[in-house]
């Protein structure tokens, strides 16, 4: 379980470094290249960083939109929606595994994000 947190963990770290340096839009450049390069592997591991690189995107943009009134991004709206297709092709996948991820994303997103802000110098 160490190495799962751990990839979750630095999937929700990256992705406030990107936010606080390229916004939203650096993020979702970020997710479609991850997303990518986690098909082509083999390790359900890597999958597990991109779902949660993700996920933290989408709650952040969620809370963005709701705050502002402004629309989501069309990206991680619509990757809300099939998030489990990901991992489709493992065989031996808990049915609870983006549960599990979702709840260690919202444990350390609003650290991670107030992290990168102050290195950031905002």
């Amino acid at each position: 379980m160490g190495e799962f947190v751990s990839k979750v963990e630095a999937a929700v770290d990256d992705f406030a470094t990107i936010l606080a340096k390229d916004g939203m839009s650096g993020a979702e450049v970020y997710s479609r290249n991850c997303e990518q390069a986690a098909r082509q592997s083999n390790d359900i591991l890597d999958t597990d960083y991109c779902i949660a690189f993700d996920m933290a995107a989408m709650a952040t943009d969620l809370g963005f939109a709701q705050s502002t009134g402004m629309p989501q991004n069309i990206h991680f709206k619509m990757r809300a929606q099939i998030l489990d297709s990901d991992y489709a092709r493992f065989a031996e996948v808990s049915s609870n595994r983006t549960e599990i991820i979702w709840t260690q994303v919202n444990t350390v997103l609003d650290t991670s994000i107030q992290a990168a802000a102050n290195r950031s110098g905002y």
